[in-house]
């Protein structure tokens, strides 16, 4: 599979460029949602904990601990997102495949 043979026309070898761009970007993005969905942050209930004890030592009230830690959910959109970019990867991928699959001659 040659990308940017001379028999292939301009726009062709235009299209395999972006394709080929787009792919490697793809594959960049993919790679970073799956090392921030491996990579563990640190607890949120013991962030929360420390808070809450941090404003009971103060003064008594309430600080809204829970909402300052409202993406406690983010693995749910983190593994969406890694999914998102897998579908990008394959599609990408499959059409670079697709558009310079060598033509199959039948004697």
């Amino acid at each position: 599979m040659i990308l940017f043979s001379k028999e292939k026309e301009l726009i062709l070898k235009i299209l395999n460029g972006v394709l080929l761009v787009w792919f490697l970007g793809a594959i960049v993005f993919t790679l970073n949602n799956g090392i921030n969905l491996l990579v563990d942050e640190p607890s949120i209930e013991d962030k929360i904990e420390t808070c809450k004890m941090q404003c009971v030592e103060e003064e008594g009230k309430d600080c809204g601990c829970d909402s300052m830690y409202y993406y406690d959910d983010s693995e749910h959109y983190e593994l969406k997102s890694l999914y998102y970019s897998i579908a990008n990867v394959i599609v990408v991928g499959t059409a670079l495949y697709f558009l310079n699959k060598k033509k199959s001659t039948k004697k």
